[in-house]
C-alpha cells in the first residue's frame, strides 16, 4: 500500500468513529475523478453529477460498516464500474421502451420472418409498456395523499396549474406548491421502481 492508500484507510477509520470531517475529505479527494471517470465513459456531465452524488451517498451510508482492507481507491474503482453498468443497463431499458422501430424487425421480401418479427417487437413493446403502467401505479399509491394523486395524475395528463386548480377547487399557488413536491416524490419513486436508479 502506497501512502495515499494508507491515508485513505485512517480517513475510514475516523470516519467510522464518528468524524464526518474525514468523509468529506475522501469525497473532496475522489469526486473529481469519479465524474470524470463517469464522462470517460460517455455518460453526459449532468448525469455524471447525479450519478457522483448517488455513489458518495450510498457510500456514506454504507462505509461505517464496511471493512476495506486493502486500496480505498481500487473499490471505489469497483463501485463507479458497477454504477457505470448500471446507468447503461437502465438506458438500455429506457430506449427499448421508447426508440424501438418496427422496421429494424422487417427483413425485405421475407413475408414469414416479417410477421415473426413484428410479433416480437408489439410482445417487447407490450411488456414494456406494462411495466410502465404498473410503476407509474405503484408510484401513484406510494403519494399516499388522494389529493396529492388527483394533482399528479391530473399533471401527467398535461393539464396546467391553473387547470389543477380550478378541476380540485384549490388555489393555485397550493397546486403549485404541493404538486411540486409530489413531482419530486413520483420521480424518485419511478426512477427506483421502474428504472431502478
Amino acid at each position: 500500500m502506497n501512502d495515499s492508500d494508507l491515508e485513505d484507510l485512517a480517513l475510514i477509520r475516523s470516519f467510522q468513529e464518528g468524524d464526518q470531517a474525514a468523509f468529506r475529505k475522501l469525497f473532496l479527494k475522489y469526486r473529481r475523478k469519479v465524474i470524470a471517470a463517469f464522462i470517460a465513459q460517455q455518460i453526459p456531465e449532468d448525469e455524471a453529477l447525479d450519478q457522483c452524488q448517488e455513489l458518495f451517498i450510498h457510500l456514506f451510508e454504507r462505509l461505517p460498516t464496511l471493512s476495506i482492507q486493502s486500496s480505498f481507491s481500487a473499490f471505489l474503482y469497483s463501485v463507479v464500474r458497477n454504477k457505470i453498468i448500471d446507468y447503461y443497463r437502465r438506458l438500455k431499458k429506457y430506449r427499448r421502451l421508447f426508440h424501438i422501430n418496427p422496421d429494424d424487425f422487417c427483413a425485405e421480401n421475407d413475408q414469414e420472418t416479417n410477421s415473426e418479427n413484428l410479433k416480437q417487437y408489439r410482445k417487447i413493446v407490450e411488456e414494456s409498456y406494462f411495466d410502465f403502467i404498473d410503476s407509474v401505479e405503484h408510484c401513484l399509491k406510494a403519494l399516499g395523499n388522494p389529493r396529492w394523486q388527483a394533482m399528479i395524475t391530473l399533471w401527467l395528463e398535461g393539464c396546467t396549474y391553473e387547470q389543477i386548480a380550478e378541476l380540485l377547487e384549490l388555489h393555485q399557488g397550493s397546486v403549485s406548491s404541493g404538486l411540486h413536491r409530489c413531482i419530486q416524490i413520483f420521480i424518485e419513486c419511478m426512477k427506483k421502481h421502474y428504472f431502478n436508479l
